[in-house]
This record gives C-alpha cells, sequence and structure tokens, in this order.
C-alpha cells in the first residue's frame, strides 16, 4: 500500500483508509443488494396496485443509489491501487537515481573527506563544547538544550522523507562501495541489487558482522570471519506457563510480542493443538559486542547480512524445546528484530512455517518463502524497516510480501522522551487495528491463520542469554 504527500498542509492519504472507505461503501451496496431483493419478495404480497407502483419507484431510486455506491467505491479502489503503481514507478527511479548518487561518493570517498571531515569534526566538537560549558554554568539550561535536541533529531528522523532517503542511501551502499573500490558505473549498476545481485546491502551487513565478531572474539577470529556461530551460541529458560486463547486479529497477535512487562523474556510460544504461534520481541541492547543480551545491535547486524544470530539460534531454542516438530505448522509474529528474525526462521526447510506477521522490521531484502502468507505493517516515519533497503519491486511468479504502510505520527508533537516513536509497538497495534476492516485478499490468508486456531491452548514465556 502507499500514500500521497502534500506537504504544505500534511496532507496525507494513505492507501489503507482508501482500501477501509472502500470496503465500507462495498459492504454498503451488498445490504442495499439484500434489501432489493427483499422487497422484490413483497411485492407479491401486495393486491393494490397504488402500492405496487410505489414499491417500484422506491426499488427504482434505491437502485440508482446503488449504482452510485458501486461507482465510489470502486473509484476508491481504483485510487488506492493508482496510488501503488506511482509510488512503485516513482521509487524505482528515485533508487535508480541513488545508485548513481551514491557511486559517485564512493568515487570522489577522498576528496569529499578532506573537503567536508574538516567541517564535520570542526562542528559536532563545537556542540560539543558547548552543551559542556552550558551545564557548567547553567545546568537547567543545559538541561533544555538536551530535550530541544532529542526533541530536534526524534522530528528529523521520524521525518518521512529523512526515512525514504535513508532507504534509498542503505539501498546503494554496495554501490558507493563499488565506487571506492574504483569499479565503473555500469559494472556497479549491473553488480549491485538492482543487476545481478553479486553486490548486495546484505554483504555490507555481513561484512559489518563478522568485522565486530572479530572483534568481540579474536580468539575465534577465524570461526568469525567465516560468519560462523560465535556470538550465536545462547541458552534459553522457560519463565511461564498459562493457558490461552488465540489472538482475533492482527492487532491482538501484535499486541502479544513479549515486551518489558514479560520479566526479561523475548519469546512467547503458544500450542493450538499442535498449530504453534511463535512471536518475537525487539531489539533489547543497541550495543555491540559479545553481551548476554542475544536481542542486540550484533543480532541485528548477523541477522541483515544472513549469519546465524544469537536471537535467531534463541528462538529455534526455545522452538524445539516446546516440542515443535518439522511438520507442526508455525505461524510467526515479530516486532523490529524479532521480525527479521521470524522471516529468517519461515525460510528454513526443517520449519512448516504458514503464516509470518511483522511490525517495524527490516526485511525488505528477505524473499518469502513460497506458499507462506506474510504481512508486513510499516510507517513511512519509522527509520527502523528502512534499514533494510528499498522493498523489492513486485515481479511475476515470485513470492511477495504485502505491506501495509501508514504515517504514524502525522499531527503529533514530539517531546523527544524517544528517539524513535514510530517505531513504538503500540503504534503498529493501532496501525494493526486500523487495518482490520480492510477487505483484501492478500490480508485473508494470514487472517483465517488467525482464525482457524482452536479455541484453547497454552502459553510460554522464554527468556534467552548469550553464553
Amino acid at each position: 500500500m502507499g500514500s500521497h504527500i502534500v506537504t504544505r498542509q500534511r496532507v496525507v492519504v494513505d492507501t489503507i483508509d482508501l482500501d477501509s472507505n472502500a470496503w465500507q461503501w462495498h459492504r454498503q451496496v451488498a445490504h442495499i443488494d439484500e434489501w432489493l431483493a427483499s422487497a422484490q419478495t413483497m411485492r407479491g404480497y401486495f393486491s393494490i396496485d397504488t402500492v405496487d407502483d410505489e414499491l417500484l419507484t422506491l426499488m427504482s431510486q434505491v437502485r440508482r443509489m446503488r449504482c452510485r455506491a458501486h461507482e465510489h467505491a470502486s473509484s476508491l479502489t481504483e485510487a488506492a491501487r493508482t496510488y501503488e503503481t506511482w509510488e512503485t514507478d516513482i521509487g524505482v527511479a528515485c533508487q535508480r537515481a541513488a545508485d548513481a548518487a551514491w557511486w559517485l561518493c564512493g568515487r570522489l570517498a577522498p576528496l569529499l573527506t578532506l573537503a567536508i571531515g574538516p567541517g564535520v569534526l570542526v562542528g559536532v566538537g563545537a556542540a560539543q563544547l558547548f552543551g559542556a560549558i552550558l551545564n557548567a554554568i547553567a545546568p537547567a539550561a543545559a538541561t533544555e538544550y538536551e530535550q530541544m535536541s532529542a526533541r530536534a533529531w526524534a522530528t528529523v528522523l521520524a521525518t518521512p522523507a529523512v526515512v525514504r532517503a535513508i532507504e534509498l542511501s542503505v539501498g546503494s551502499l554496495d554501490e558507493a562501495l563499488a565506487g571506492f573500490a574504483g569499479a565503473p558505473l555500469p559494472v556497479a549498476l549491473a553488480l549491485g541489487t538492482a543487476g545481478a545481485g553479486v553486490t548486495t546491502t546484505a554483504g555490507a551487513a555481513r561484512l559489518a558482522s563478522r568485522i565486530n565478531a572479530i572483534i568481540a572474539k579474536p580468539d575465534d577470529a577465524m570461526t568469525a570471519s567465516a560468519g560462523g556461530t560465535t556470538l550465536a551460541q545462547t541458552a534459553v529458560v522457560r519463565t511461564e506457563t498459562a493457558p490461552a486463547q488465540p489472538p482475533r486479529d492482527f492487532a491482538e497477535a501484535l499486541q502479544r510480542i513479549p515486551s518489558d512487562s514479560d520479566a526479561g523474556a523475548q519469546v512467547r510460544i503458544e500450542d493450538y493443538d499442535g498449530t504453534y504461534v511463535v512471536y518475537v520481541g525487539g531489539t533489547v541492547d543497541g550495543a555491540l559486542g559479545a553481551n548476554a543480551q542475544p536481542w542486540d545491535m550484533s543480532s541485528n547486524l548477523a541477522a541483515l547480512g544472513g549469519d546465524p544470530s544469537a536471537s535467531e539460534a534463541a528462538v529455534r531454542l526455545a522452538m524445539a524445546e516446546s516440542g515443535i516438530s518439522h511438520d507442526d505448522p508455525v505461524i510467526l509474529v515479530g516486532h523490529s528484530q524479532g521480525g527479521l528474525i521470524a522471516m529468517r526462521i519461515a525460510q528454513a526447510s526443517e520449519v512448516h512455517a504458514t503464516t509470518v506477521i511483522v511490525a517495524g522490521a527490516p526485511i525488505h531484502r528477505i524473499e518469502p518463502p513460497a506458499g507462506v502468507a506474510v504481512v508486513a505493517f510499516e510507517h513511512r516515519d519509522d527509520v527502523v524497516p528502512a534499514l533494510g533497503g528499498p522493498r523489492p519491486e513486485p515481479e511475476l511468479n515470485r513470492p511477495q510480501a504485502h505491506y501495509v504502510l501508514r504515517t504514524a505520527l502525522a499531527g503529533k508533537q514530539l517531546d523527544g522522551s524517544d528517539a524513535l516513536p514510530a517505531h513504538q509497538l503500540s503504534e503498529y497495534v493501532e496501525t494493526a487495528r486500523t487495518s482490520s476492516d480492510v477487505a483484501d485478499a492478500r490480508l485473508e490468508a494470514a487472517r483465517r491463520a488467525l482464525i482457524q486456531l482452536e479455541p484453547q491452548g497454552t502459553s510460554s514465556l522464554w527468556r534467552a542469554r548469550r553464553t
């Protein structure tokens, strides 16, 4: 789904709203059809010509109303699809331009470093010095300055145009590296994501992940450099077991993703008579290295690069200890890093994944497995999904995730208390709730997977640590 944004008056038209309104109009058309059928049946009960004539006149007027309602519903649906097409075409053109621009930046990197680097260093140093001086002479003013800076950064990172620019830039990292290496532009484009896919954003993440692993455990550098399990060894413990009823919709499914209130648990697994729902939480620790917390930036880098991560290993271990076998149907639900891990597990041949529901996850370059319904909720003002690069261009006969897009913070004032307010799980729950009225065949398969769960089950929480 897409949206059209007029920045001057901040008018936002999300296709999730267009589809929802179209569905409401189609439902009214169905009600009118039912009334017309009943009215036609009632005609046989009237023996007075005057009453019958009035009923015929009324039915004629209702039919005209029905035609107008159907035209309106069809126009809304067509508008939504038109926005999607425009967005796809514009997105492709923007990505090609970004690829060329970043290739040029890579080619001119030494010159740009000399020209811009000193100014950037001076600016950063001046800001730090100003903050230190202000804190020394006026602590209250320094606190206000920090809060103002936090609000400014939160506003910048929640600007859809900035998020889109970051997404395009991430998608062009491989072209920038090719330019830095001296490769001609046609070669860089031919080998990049849009070409043969030899160099990709995942490759850059993989390189960063392996460097991080070598630094974290230099005594095992050989394994780390080959993408081994240096930082992916984990242990899990079940912290709670309780009765459960299945989630009724997408919003309720997202609400069950483990959070701070779950005593440090990162995974929830529900068993409904042999069909399992696995909920995976998002990043807990923003640090790199070999921390005890598996849900950290090391796991993010590894997962983005396609290497084994500690968080993925922990989820797999919890699934195994829950008794999930290779032929048990599994629904995977995840937020942020949890969504990334859910997609990677769904790709595994030893897991019988049927449905994946993710929110705010950088999964754009992960191809959904054939036969698996994938619904991805994303916010245009959330920078985290953009870290996965641009969404892939639609291709025939290839599995595609269904993206439900919304601008979460339109018209809201940010206080700076959260650096990424649009990334909050509560905002994605609201987006999922908004989508409940959208009648879309691509969403129905995932909805049915939830609806068809047995009415009673058991739920267990799992806490993991890196070993």
